[in-house]
């Protein structure tokens, strides 16, 4: 019989590393339901505007656009256009990745709600 034991570091690198942008926005999802956010997902992104946030969440008095990305993702022009935009009118924006899941950043921001300055930024 093999023993197989795993440090916790080496556990989160490689929750981290094997999470799909899928995955990451279900968990945000049902996160976000636990803290009584409403939520909206493009389903079909490739028939709506390019770069537009992968989803939206809404619990007066705030408003987050979310994109999601893997580890290794990168931001399109589209979507830097779209977050510089939703910064300038004074929106919170998140980037957000498996590191923000994992270490707890995203649940924090879901509890308590954006800090006081929002801005284009990972979480």
């Amino acid at each position: 019989m093999t023993n197989y034991t795993v440090d916790i570091v080496t556990f989160r690198r490689q929750l981290i590393a094997g999470m799909s942008e899928k995955e990451l926005l279900e968990n945000v999802r049902a996160q976000a339901a636990a803290h009584h956010w409403l939520s909206y997902h493009t389903h079909r992104s490739d028939r709506s505007e390019p770069g537009f946030p992968d989803l939206v969440l809404v619990r007066p008095p705030h408003i987050l656009w979310v994109e999601l990305k893997r580890t290794t993702g990168r931001i399109t022009p589209e979507q830097g256009r779209w977050g510089q935009a939703l910064s300038a009118c004074g929106g919170a924006y998140f980037i957000w990745l498996p590191e923000n899941w994992v270490d707890g950043t995203i649940e924090r921001i879901l509890r308590d709600g954006p800090d006081p300055e929002p801005s284009m930024t990972h979480a």
